[in-house]
């Protein structure tokens, strides 16, 4: 479970999607980004949307080999090479400014 308001990218998550398990997240994560649709996101920080959050994503139809492959797919685009591609061409971006 990663729910907050605060934090951004939200490398929590992308581990447990890599070990193929679903992840209750906040909206406003890097989620929302890399898959729009994803099922397990509270969009109401209250105790009883967490708790919907929760319950959908251990329902015994929540957690899909669709979306564990889907899942893959997410995580595979967040390597260490690519990340420190992504992060050298905005440092550069930054210090052209």
């Amino acid at each position: 479970m990663y729910v907050s308001q605060y934090e951004g990218f939200g490398l929590p998550p992308l581990e447990c999607l890599a070990c193929g398990s679903p992840a209750v997240v906040s909206a406003g994560l890097a989620l929302d980004q890399t898959w729009p649709d994803y099922p397990f996101r509270c969009r109401d920080l209250s105790p009883r949307g967490i708790e919907d959050a929760l319950r959908a994503a251990l329902a015994p139809n929540g957690w899909t080999g669709d979306m564990e492959a889907r899942a893959r797919q997410v995580v595979d685009r967040f390597d260490w090479e690519a990340s420190a591609r992504l992060l050298v061409a905005e440092l550069e971006k930054a210090a052209a400014r």
